[in-house]
């Protein structure tokens, strides 16, 4: 059995609870330790403060050696394909290869009202996301290089709606076994 935990980071995490955390679940064997990528509390705490999530990552990166660490997930509505490419590149190099990247279309309309993020029709939304999954069909060319570093990796486990959607989007070239309509015999 994988253990992971996922902190709703949003929710007033502080910077020592963060490593306390981490670092915590690192020494129990945890597989992974991920966060959310909000800008503020979805509990409607508007007091609550909130850290950027890839910077956050960036510095547990430097805290930790054994653990994975990623998003569950960004939008790609909050960073432009190649800046959250790189973000992700980053932090890959920082931990040592570490890093998973979970995508995702964005759903909170306020919050992206908030922050000045443009919030598109569902459709737009999911197209920005395969778009975004994939190198290949980008039409910003620093987006195809940056984002080739970063394939994206589905994980079979992840059959709830929400994350099923982010496989659907990246299906197609994210690994051999799994379509559009999801696993194939291969790996069920």
């Amino acid at each position: 059995m994988r253990v992971c935990l996922m902190l709703e980071g949003q929710e007033g995490v502080t910077w020592e609870e963060w490593v306390a955390a981490a670092q915590t679940s690192e020494r129990l064997g945890f597989e992974a330790i991920f966060t959310s990528d909000h800008y503020f509390s979805v509990q409607g705490g508007r007091d609550r403060g909130s850290s950027d999530a890839w910077t956050n990552l960036a510095g547990l990166a430097a805290v930790t050696s054994t653990i994975r660490l990623g998003t569950l997930v960004s939008p790609i509505t909050f960073r432009e394909p190649a800046v959250l490419a790189k973000a992700a590149v980053t932090v890959d190099r920082i931990s040592g290869g570490r890093v998973d990247l979970g995508m995702g279309a964005g759903w909170w309309e306020e919050e992206h009202r908030t922050h000045g993020f443009p919030f598109p029709p569902v459709a737009e939304r999911f197209d920005r996301l395969s778009t975004g999954c994939s190198p290949r069909t980008s039409s910003r060319s620093r987006a195809r290089t940056i984002g080739s570093r970063v394939r994206p990796s589905p994980r079979k486990e992840y059959n709830g709606r929400t994350y099923r959607s982010s496989l659907v989007a990246t299906a197609d070239h994210a690994s051999p076994g799994w379509s559009r309509d999801g696993p194939t015999s291969s790996t069920r």
